[in-house]
């Protein structure tokens, strides 16, 4: 096994709905360690670093995805363990990241199925999240190694100086 580090960021919707706790129980329960922590309002510079693999796609050329992680407050965690990037990406804490394969159990697939969680991202965002998306499942977390060491990097000084 190795010692990892990843960047986790509850989006605004998943704050609203508490699925930061969830996060951190989930996290402490399969032995990863939450190194530093902060909330802070995700800039479109931001958003460009995170989502860079999402360039081009219609949520990101849309704006819809920028509205939706920009609309509040998120929550950042920079979690380390051993082989934090897949362990915070399994089946025991986060999931996948399309909805529809996903099972109960998953922090996205809980409140995925639950209507409050529609109503916190009409209420954050303005959308009207008929169809239930997948880009709106209030979690990101970094995808590989190579992306956790880029977000850390991005945004460790930011979160351990409290901007």
């Amino acid at each position: 096994m190795l010692k990892e580090k990843t960047v986790v960021i509850i989006k605004p919707e998943g704050k609203r709905v508490g699925m930061t706790e969830k996060f951190v129980e989930s996290c402490r329960s399969e032995g990863l360690t939450v190194v530093a922590f902060n909330t802070l309002v995700l800039t479109e510079a931001d958003v460009q670093v995170i989502y860079a693999d999402k360039i081009g796609d219609e949520s990101f050329e849309t704006g819809k995805l920028l509205r939706q992680v920009t609309c509040g407050p998120v929550d950042i965690f920079l979690i380390e363990g051993n082989d934090a990037v897949s362990v915070v990406r399994s089946d025991h804490i986060i999931g996948k990241t399309h909805l529809n394969i996903g099972l109960r159990g998953w922090i996205k697939a809980n409140y995925y199925f639950d209507e409050s969680f529609w109503e916190a991202i009409k209420a954050s965002t303005g959308d009207d999240p008929h169809g239930k998306e997948y880009r709106y499942n209030g979690i990101h977390a970094s995808s590989s190694t190579e992306e956790a060491e880029r977000d850390w990097s991005y945004f460790i000084g930011r979160i351990l100086n409290n901007e």
